[in-house]
C-alpha cells in the first residue's frame, strides 16, 4: 500500500472534521447575528414606547392646562350675560343697548344661530360665530345638520361633562330655533 492510500481515510476524516467546525462557527455566528438583531429591535421597541408614553404625558398635561385655563361657570355667566340680553331683545323686540350687528345672510338665519347658542351652550355666539354660522347655513347646509354640529361641538360635550350644559333635549333646542327663525322672517 502505498502512503496515500493509507492516509485516505485520514485525509477524509480531517476534512469531515473541517467541515464541521466551519458549519458550527457559521451557525455560532448566524445566533450570534439573530441575537444581536433580536436585541436591537427590543432597544427600538423600548425607544418607540418610551417616545409614545412621552407623547401621552404631554397631551395629558395639555389637557389640564386647558381645564384651568377655562373660566368657571360663574365667570362664563357673568360674560353671558350682555349677550342673553342680547338675545332676549331680538325675541321680544325690545331695543338693546349692545345688540349684534346683523351677518348679512338674513335675519332668520341669525335668530336660529343666537337661539341655537343659547340654548344649547348657554350663552349668545360672539360677532365671528354667528357670521360663521349663518353664512353656512346661506350656502346650503341644513338647519338640522347646523344644529347637530353645535350639540356635537367641543364646547357642549366639555359642559355635558362638567353638569353645566343647559338642560334641553337637542330636539326641543332644534324646534325654538326654527320658531325665533319664523318670527325673525315674519319682522
Amino acid at each position: 500500500m502505498t502512503l496515500f492510500a493509507r492516509h485516505v481515510s485520514f485525509i477524509c476524516l480531517l476534512g469531515f472534521a473541517c467541515l464541521i467546525v466551519s458549519t458550527e462557527a457559521r451557525a455560532e455566528s448566524r445566533d450570534e447575528a439573530h441575537k444581536r438583531a433580536f436585541a436591537e429591535l427590543l432597544a427600538r421597541k423600548a425607544k418607540a414606547s418610551h417616545a409614545a408614553e412621552s407623547r401621552r404625558e404631554i397631551a395629558l398635561a395639555e389637557r389640564k392646562a386647558r381645564r384651568t385655563a377655562e373660566p368657571t361657570s360663574l365667570a362664563r355667566l357673568t360674560t353671558a350675560l350682555p349677550r342673553i340680553a342680547v338675545s332676549a331683545a331680538s325675541v321680544t323686540g325690545v331695543a338693546s343697548a349692545t345688540p349684534l350687528v346683523p351677518s348679512g345672510f338674513g335675519a332668520g338665519k341669525d335668530a336660529f344661530v343666537e337661539s341655537l347658542y343659547s340654548e344649547i351652550l348657554g350663552r349668545n355666539p360672539a360677532q365671528s360665530e354667528l357670521d360663521y354660522w349663518s353664512g353656512v347655513l346661506a350656502s346650503g347646509v341644513g338647519f338640522h345638520q347646523v344644529a347637530s354640529l353645535i350639540w356635537r361641538s367641543q364646547e357642549h360635550q366639555t359642559l355635558e361633562r362638567s353638569g353645566e350644559a343647559p338642560n334641553i333635549p337637542k330636539l326641543t333646542a332644534y324646534h325654538n330655533a326654527l320658531a325665533a327663525r319664523r318670527a325673525a322672517n315674519q319682522q
